[in-house]
């Protein structure tokens, strides 16, 4: 097959977040799999004339991989769909008329897709936008425009000729809110989980990069996975508050954990965020300022570091597709505590400790026994392990190659 790829998300905000991370999984296992099988496949890469975290792939097998500049690189935002039309659309059908692809490939439904011209087969993730009732960051106007953008993008998902949805909850989600779709032409692919993920011993010189010493030694609380609204981090600063509460009236002996949140949006945004605003505002009203610290930006391959050296991993989300974050750390060996919502039942099932992300006496309860109890801690985090085992790139890859042919196929009768 020629393969054509929209890998924008491996250059922009999303290349060390689950899009951009998902695109890069696919296109490198997919590649790899067809040189293994040595199928007749070629994969032309849509990309800004920008560098790639594909740039290692695309030199590893320059017989199998070509890259087409779709021009001057831009931030995905509010214009996503302007840019579409006005820019990188007609670039794409001048590319279509020249390459000849046989399926079109989209990791991001609001990035847009050829309709009508070759097979094409798109991700859909999550529906949180509708869910929350929050399309963006910003202010009322531009979310009512990015709101209005949003539903002329999904309305166009017709037009795919496959839909690959992360899990029945989204595909449920789908059903819902695009009431017209022809639902036969969806297909649950599970996603999965990086191997470089295991239970190993923290390098204490790549922990201090980011935390000091004395929140390692005594144990530490960990969030990462973003500060969009549906993701309730308010919530983890509140349930970490009343979790110090009872850890004192519970007369233990141990000193409490710290509580460490990941990622470079929680010091590379500014207080104009709103979530943001209210995670500092909380932290500094609930007198925790000497008990919460902020990594910074990590290096992707330095999170196994600061998930082995967790005494515990939350995600408290009102809303998922899937849940990259807290499948990490049961596959690290980390004990969590996660939401009772949309996907979360479905994808951890036990492998975490689910709440009602809105109870916060529920959630400290729930960090205070997996915390002052070891053997709690062990089954915990050795059914997290099991559970996560379950995700795997190489299968998700398999499946999700198998569907794009499938498409083609069909087209041609």
């Amino acid at each position: 097959m020629k393969i054509l790829i929209d890998v924008t998300t491996t250059q922009d905000q999303f290349a060390s977040r689950g899009i951009g991370r998902f695109t890069k999984e696919i296109v490198s296992r997919m590649v790899a799999q067809s040189a293994a099988e040595k199928r007749d496949d070629t994969y032309l890469l849509l990309a800004f004339n920008a560098p790639t975290t594909l740039n290692g792939l695309v030199k590893e097998y320059p017989d199998m991989i070509r890259t087409l500049n779709m021009g001057k690189p831009r931030l995905s935002g509010k214009f996503n769909l302007l840019w579409w039309m006005l820019l990188y659309s007609p670039s794409i059908r001048r590319i279509i008329r020249r390459e000849k692809p046989d399926v079109y490939f989209c990791p991001y439904l609001h990035r847009g897709f050829p309709s009508g011209r070759i097979p094409a087969i798109v991700m859909v993730y999550d529906f949180a936008p509708q869910v929350i009732g929050r399309y963006s960051s910003a202010h009322k106007n531009l979310d009512w425009i990015r709101k209005t953008q949003y539903h002329a993008e999904l309305k166009r998902i017709r037009f795919a000729s496959g839909i690959a949805v992360i899990s029945e909850t989204t595909r449920s989600d789908l059903e819902k809110y695009v009431p017209s779709l022809d639902m036969s032409k969806t297909k649950t692919i599970y996603l999965g989980i990086p191997e470089y993920l295991k239970i190993r011993k923290p390098r204490m010189n790549v922990l201090k990069k980011y935390i000091p010493s004395r929140v390692v030694h005594r144990g530490y609380i960990l969030y990462y996975g973003g500060l969009e609204a549906n993701k309730n981090v308010p919530m983890v600063v509140k349930a970490y508050r009343r979790l110090l509460d009872l850890w004192k009236e519970s007369g233990t002996k141990l000193k409490h954990p710290y509580l460490v949140f990941a990622g470079g949006d929680f010091t590379r945004l500014d207080m104009r965020h709103p979530v943001l605003a209210e995670v500092r505002n909380s932290i500094r009203e609930l007198d925790l300022e000497d008990d919460v610290f902020f990594t910074g930006f990590y290096d992707d391959e330095h999170v196994v570091d600061l998930l082995n050296a967790a005494s515990l991993f939350t995600h408290l989300s009102l809303y998922e597709g899937f849940g990259f974050s807290p499948l990490e750390a049961m596959r690290s060996g980390v004990p969590v505590v996660a939401s009772n919502r949309s996907c979360y039942p479905e994808v951890l099932g036990d492998g975490a400790v689910l709440v009602d992300p809105e109870n916060v006496e529920d959630i400290a309860q729930a960090y205070l026994k997996l915390l002052t109890s070891e053997n709690a801690s062990a089954k915990q985090a050795k059914k997290g392990r099991k559970r996560s085992l379950k995700y795997d790139w190489e299968k998700t890859t398999k499946q999700l190659y198998s569907f794009m042919k499938q498409s083609v196929e069909a087209k041609k009768k």
